[in-house]
């Protein structure tokens, strides 16, 4: 018989490395008092406590404050939006409607799931750097193992060249005391590079990514931290059509829709 202690240990009882709350109003928070903690701490070294276990300093907390402004464009024709703004426009809970934008965003182009791969990326070329390959070895080699076809994430955009958040949050991370660190030094080495031979950019997800690495935030934790990051934007888009009337989210007319069925047919 197949030994089930492991998960009778949790039989009618839950286990919790996060924390929990006493009914005389204790709360604790890895191994924090929460009530003492959020006194002196911001919401953001609070989650970054939650998601990772670790303590950060504010000026750390408050560059990945920004970075979920800038991941939350509050703009409805994003997929995201999107759904947001169908749900305003039908008078559901924002709660549903968020969940549903939010959800949306975990896709391999948009939002916060692309940061696993700029990571990944990173942290290879990061070690073949040390060995002693070049921004532009890194590239070529790149290019060689996708038949020359130019696809680092991190480094490119759809839709649009460049990408306008990338100097805001290096600004930010300088104005934070926040020093360029070797994966950075890297990272802006291959943008440059790529930007001169393929025109090819560093995108948001890279540079977040090369930060990240400097601070030794750990792929998983980036992904799990900006769960969320999209939210302020869908909510703005939530409310824009929740105080519109009903059908004003994308409406058609009937003559909008091309008919390329069987002719019409007589029921006689």
């Amino acid at each position: 018989m197949s030994d089930t202690s492991y998960w009778d240990s949790y039989r009618n009882r839950i286990r919790s490395k996060a924390g929990g709350f006493t009914l005389n109003g204790d709360v604790t928070l890895r191994g924090e008092d929460l009530i003492k903690y959020i006194e002196d701490h911001s919401y953001f070294q609070v989650l970054i406590l939650a998601v990772t276990g670790r303590h950060v300093s504010k000026n750390i907390a408050d560059w990945v404050e920004v970075l979920f402004s800038c991941l939350s464009y509050p703009d409805a024709r994003i997929w995201c939006n999107n759904i947001a703004a169908l749900g305003g426009d039908s008078k559901c809970s924002i709660v549903g409607a968020t969940a549903a934008g939010i959800l949306a965003a975990d896709s391999s182009l948009y939002g916060s799931r692309p940061i696993l791969g700029s990571m990944a990326f990173l942290e290879t070329a990061y070690k073949d750097h040390q060995t002693g390959l070049s921004a532009k070895e890194i590239v070529e080699q790149h290019l060689a193992s996708n038949k020359g076809r130019f696809s680092i994430v991190g480094f490119s955009r759809p839709l649009a060249t460049g990408d306008e958040r990338v100097e805001l949050l290096r600004s930010k991370a300088r104005a934070l005391s926040m020093l360029k660190g070797p994966h950075e030094e890297l990272a802006m080495a291959i943008h440059s590079y790529a930007s001169q031979q393929y025109g090819e950019s560093i995108n948001m997800n890279g540079f977040i990514a090369a930060v990240s690495l400097d601070q030794q935030f750990t792929a998983k934790e980036v992904y799990q931290l900006s769960a969320a990051a999209v939210l302020s934007g869908v909510e703005a888009c939530f409310v824009d059509y929740e105080e519109r009337p009903i059908g004003t989210f994308l409406p058609q007319r009937c003559d909008d829709v091309e008919y390329i069925g069987p002719a019409k047919r007589s029921l006689n």
